[in-house]
């Protein structure tokens, strides 16, 4: 419960706000947004963007949380 709370709240503040907004801005422009596809838009290390299965995207780096 504590951990959903935390979370509640830091969803909440201004800079992860605007962070979502611009990845969703991002699938968006790409034609992947809400179509199903199961796409995500990745990030490489140079900061170049690409288009990648979600599940490979949200399991990537998983031990640093």
């Amino acid at each position: 419960m504590v951990k959903r709370a935390y979370q509640r709240k830091y969803n909440k503040k201004k800079k992860e706000v605007d962070r979502r907004v611009k990845l969703k801005a991002e699938n968006r422009r790409r034609g992947t947004y809400g179509n199903g596809d199961g796409k995500d838009v990745s990030h490489r290390k140079d900061g170049s963007t690409f288009l990648e299965k979600a599940r490979k995207n949200r399991a990537r780096n998983r031990s640093k949380a």
